[in-house]
């Protein structure tokens, strides 16, 4: 069973390749490494979630905004690769 449909099994769907933000690269790769930076939850190219935890969001809204960020990372890197299928692990996830 592929990573993809581990994720459609689980409800899960991966969104369209986030759109660029700005003026910097949201993926680089050196050597067999991936480095996955500056993504957000999108809907239609606007946030989805905006503010800070506790104080704007609930943490039922935050849970859902870490799960549109971590499923918008793994559609770029998806999209990079070809499949999800050719990542063998996860070194490091620093999440703001």
């Amino acid at each position: 069973m592929t990573p993809e449909q581990k994720l459609a099994g689980a409800g899960l769907v991966l969104p369209p390749p986030h759109p660029l933000v700005g003026t910097f690269a949201l993926i680089t790769r050196h050597a067999d490494v991936l480095h996955v930076s500056g993504h957000g939850a999108f809907a239609d190219g606007e946030p989805i979630h905006r503010g800070k935890l506790g104080a704007d969001l609930t943490t039922a809204e935050g849970k859902e905004a870490a799960r549109a960020v971590m499923l918008s990372l793994l559609s770029t890197v998806r999209d990079h690769l070809g499949g999800l299928d050719r990542v063998a692990r996860v070194l490091k996830a620093v999440i703001f």
